[in-house]
């Protein structure tokens, strides 16, 4: 299991973390209609990347990790999608009333990537590559353009990031041994319809993520939506890895024990970035967001919080689908995020705040979480919560540390390496001993 999961964690949190300092370095060296125009770029992609996903992703990995004939799955998945991507190139039609519909004309380049099946293939170690190049190469040419000129910055994001998925998507056709251009069918978009309990799902993915970002750009000023971003992108960073981790198992998670071990790890993960977040969120703000944000320190502090919420219960997304509960797993996701759109909609009426948008957040994460528990109440529910409270314990050893060093870098790299140290060494079996030959 450790194995397995150490080498996706060099690759993707590698990159993850690489683009966290550079948008760190972005907010030091670039103004905040700059970030903001940034922030709304991704979001934008990641709202095209929901759209086509719509339900239809979740249900081709299904089957492409349990059919043996899975290619008919993937190549029926792949018509309807580029399909739909070329239908909504028409959306940049509305770039006059919002601008960012523009980037609607590169969906067909998102459409041909097949990266979701490498996880229904049992193949995570291979996907995490080239989700690596996906996040590490834009990056990287943001700081270039900052030296070279700064008027390219959102451009210079634009193109990277729709070529390297270009060049990748190729690739990963090449790996599953499947044609990478396949001709669009109209009648393929019936699977959508088939599949639409799945993709209100992942819409709620977005949603709760960057998408509160596109909802707030509505009703917030830049400095506020600035901030936000760099919250929101944390989480969404933290909230993919572990959502990786996740895929990693895939072809297990239809064990309940794989589901518990997988939970139990989301746990140890959760309450890190919660105890980090909560016992020193000024060293935290000052890492990731820089020192000139650390006056939002419960903004920190409630991403924290949501973190470890969707942490908890994190298998019992995929338990629910495996199960086949889509519609009421549909419902609650629904409510959650509408929950989170009110919530930052009506709260943008009393203050600007980023608080807000942690608010929403952390909202949207619970009824979602309340929804899967009651839809899993056959799932060892007990064991994880005698887990988390078990780990949650563990956290008076970094407090401890903050009351003699304080919030300080030495006290947080001190206080968590401590945790980590305790956490591997009561959990190293289920760590280094999981056994994955399950039968």
């Amino acid at each position: 299991m450790f194995k397995r999961l150490s080498q996706i964690a060099v690759l993707t949190g590698a990159a993850h973390i690489f683009t966290l300092f550079v948008l760190k370095f972005l907010s030091k060296n670039t103004s905040a209609a700059t970030l903001t125009s940034i922030g709304e770029i991704d979001s934008t992609f990641q709202l095209l990347i929901s759209i086509l996903g719509f339900g239809l992703q979740l249900s081709a990995v299904r089957h492409i990790a349990i059919e043996q004939k899975w290619k008919i799955f993937y190549y029926q998945a792949q018509r309807a999608r580029i399909a739909l991507g070329l239908m909504i190139t028409s959306v940049a039609l509305f770039a006059l009333i919002y601008p960012s519909c523009w980037l609607f004309i590169f969906a067909p380049v998102f459409a041909l990537s097949g990266d979701y099946a490498l996880y229904g293939r049992g193949q995570p170690v291979k996907a995490a590559i080239w989700a690596f190049c996906r996040t590490f190469i834009p990056s990287l040419l943001l700081i270039v353009f900052v030296f070279i000129n700064k008027k390219y910055l959102s451009a210079a994001y634009i193109m990277s990031t729709v070529a390297v998925f270009g060049i990748t998507g190729f690739a990963i056709s090449r790996q599953l041994h499947c044609k990478y251009f396949i001709s669009p069918v109209l009648p393929a978009l019936k699977l959508y319809l088939r599949n639409i309990s799945l993709g209100i799902a992942t819409l709620v993915m977005y949603i709760l993520g960057l998408g509160l970002m596109f909802v707030a750009s509505f009703f917030y000023n830049e400095q506020v939506l600035a901030v936000s971003y760099l919250g929101l992108k944390l989480y969404v960073i933290f909230k993919g890895i572990m959502r990786i981790i996740n895929q990693s198992f895939l072809k297990e998670m239809v064990h309940d024990e794989m589901t518990l071990r997988a939970d139990e790890l989301s746990i140890l993960i959760g309450c890190s970035f919660l105890g980090a977040s909560l016992i020193f969120p000024k060293s935290m703000i000052t890492i990731f967001f820089g020192i000139q944000y650390t006056a939002f320190t419960g903004f920190i502090i409630l991403i924290g919080l949501s973190a470890l919420v969707m942490c908890v219960f994190i298998s019992f997304h995929t338990r629910s689908l495996f199960k086949k509960k889509d519609k009421i797993y549909a419902k609650y996701a629904a409510a959650a995020a509408v929950t989170s759109i009110i919530t930052v909609i009506v709260l943008s009426f009393f203050r600007q705040s980023p608080l807000n948008i942690g608010a929403a957040l952390f909202a949207g994460e619970l009824i979602f979480v309340a929804g899967l528990v009651y839809i899993n109440q056959d799932a060892a529910i007990l064991l994880r919560i005698k887990f988390l409270l078990t780990s949650l314990l563990c956290l008076l050893l970094p407090l401890t540390i903050r009351y003699f060093m304080g919030d300080t870098f030495a006290g947080l790299y001190t206080g968590m390496a401590m945790l980590g140290g305790v956490y591997i060494a009561l959990n190293y079996r289920k760590l280094f001993k999981t056994n994955l030959n399950f039968k």
